[in-house]
C-alpha cells in the first residue's frame, strides 16, 4: 500500500535475502524471519520456483501450544512491567 498501483512487483522485492528452501526446518524459518526482522519469507523448491510463503503467524502457530487461546496462567495486568509513561 506504500507504492503506486502501477509499480511492478519485481521492483519491490529485496533479492539480497535468500528464500527459504522447501526442505528447511521450522527453526530455520524462524531464524531467518527473526534475523532479518521480516514478517514473511518466500519458500522455493530445488529449481527456485515459488511454492509458498512462511509468515511470522505461521511460526507462532507452530511454536505455541494448540490451546494457547483458551486460557492464561499469567494474571499480571497488561501494564506490567510498564507501570509508567512510555517515551517514544
Amino acid at each position: 500500500l506504500r507504492y503506486p498501483p502501477h509499480e511492478r512487483l519485481g521492483s519491490l522485492i529485496d533479492d539480497t535475502i535468500e528464500p527459504l528452501a522447501a526442505t528447511a526446518t521450522a527453526a530455520e524459518g524462524a531464524r531467518i524471519l527473526a534475523s532479518y526482522n521480516l514478517v514473511s519469507v518466500p519458500v522455493v523448491d530445488q529449481v527456485h520456483r515459488l511454492v509458498g510463503v512462511v509468515s511470522v503467524d505461521d511460526v507462532l502457530d507452530y511454536l505455541l501450544p494448540e490451546d494457547w487461546r483458551s486460557h492464561s496462567t499469567d494474571q499480571r495486568p497488561v501494564s506490567f512491567p510498564w507501570t509508567g509513561p512510555v517515551k517514544l
